[in-house]
């Protein structure tokens, strides 16, 4: 149910009943003899009337009075302007005091709320680059994922290429020692046959001569009827003699021969050790700056978690000035 609204004319009524009765009309007195309405509509309908008691006096008495209380009226009445005045005047003063607390009360949480409005607009500022570090973040540590990504590809793609080198060069070594060994067998072969030859050749030469030396005397009786022979034979001897020294050089160069290509397979397993040093010294570099890669990543990981550390510190010492502020405000 709705509360009954009150009048001008209610206010008045109970302002005269009191101020007849010998009381004095304040708000609360006024408020309690209606007995309802809103106290601030009695208090603006009061102050109406004691503006009406000022400027028309009696006037707003009624009409019809007994001459006999005129007087005791206008007395009482005089009494009662110049209470209601002082009341008035003393009212005013009060609302006027009331009024400019409560523009200095207004200016004050006016202040306040531009104050929280700054500290909102920072906090916002602050969020945002908040966020947007987290983005930087984020993309700083796709990045170097991905150039860590990369790196273990090369490495990995190294490791390929060293295995299937050390894969070739083990079977490139095994070809060259299977063909060294081939070769070295087919030369002891060579040099025995011809040292085997060189020796039949010079026991041949030794028993014609010791033969020869046996026969000397005969030769000596038969000189003549076998000097021709001699001859011949000495001549087969030489022929026979300079064939094996033929023989022994030719020997001697294939030696040579053998030897040189000896050397040069030895040159191809050097350089192959040499390529797979180069080899290995790429896949170290390569880790290296693989792991000098990861190392500087971890180390930017290590700054932007302790600049987020600092901006999280921030934002908490503005909220806790924030919560500062909002007690200080409702005290």
């Amino acid at each position: 149910m709705s509360q009954q609204r009150v009048q001008f004319d209610d206010v008045k009524r109970a302002w005269m009943q009191i101020a007849f009765s010998g009381g004095n009309p304040t708000l609360d007195a006024i408020h309690k003899r209606i007995g309802y309405g809103s106290r601030s509509t009695i208090h603006k309908l009061r102050l109406k009337l004691l503006d009406e008691l000022q400027e028309r006096g009696v006037e707003i008495l009624p009409a019809r009075l007994p001459e006999a209380l005129v007087p005791i009226i206008e007395e009482f009445w005089g009494h009662a302007i110049a209470q209601a005045g002082e009341a008035f005047s003393a009212e005013r003063k009060e609302y006027q005091r009331d009024l400019e607390e409560g523009r200095a009360v207004r200016s004050e949480q006016q202040a306040r709320i531009t104050t929280l409005e700054t500290e909102l607009e920072q906090e916002k500022a602050l969020t945002s680059e908040l966020r947007q570090l987290a983005t930087n973040l984020e993309r700083e540590q796709e990045r170097h994922q991905n150039l860590l990504r990369d790196a273990h590809a090369k490495i990995s793609s190294l490791e390929t290429t060293i295995q299937k080198n050390n894969e070739i060069h083990a079977m490139e070594m095994a070809r060259l020692t299977q063909g060294f060994e081939h070769e070295q067998k087919e030369w002891k072969r060579d040099r025995n046959h011809l040292v085997n030859e060189r020796d039949e050749a010079v026991n041949r030469a030794k028993f014609e001569i010791e033969r020869a030396d046996r026969n000397a005397d005969l030769w000596l009786l038969e000189m003549d009827a076998e000097r021709q022979a001699g001859k011949r034979l000495a001549e087969s001897l030489r022929e026979n003699i300079n064939r094996l020294e033929q023989e022994l050089h030719l020997t001697r160069q294939r030696e040579q021969g053998l030897a040189q290509r000896n050397g040069k397979m030895e040159d191809r397993l050097y350089g192959t050790q040499e390529k797979l040093d180069e080899l290995q010294a790429g896949y170290n570099a390569a880790l290296e700056e693989g792991k000098q890669a990861a190392n500087a990543y971890e180390k930017k990981i290590v700054e932007l978690e302790r600049t987020v550390s600092d901006l999280l510190a921030r934002v908490a010492e503005l909220q806790a000035d924030k919560t500062d502020n909002s007690d200080q405000g409702t005290e």
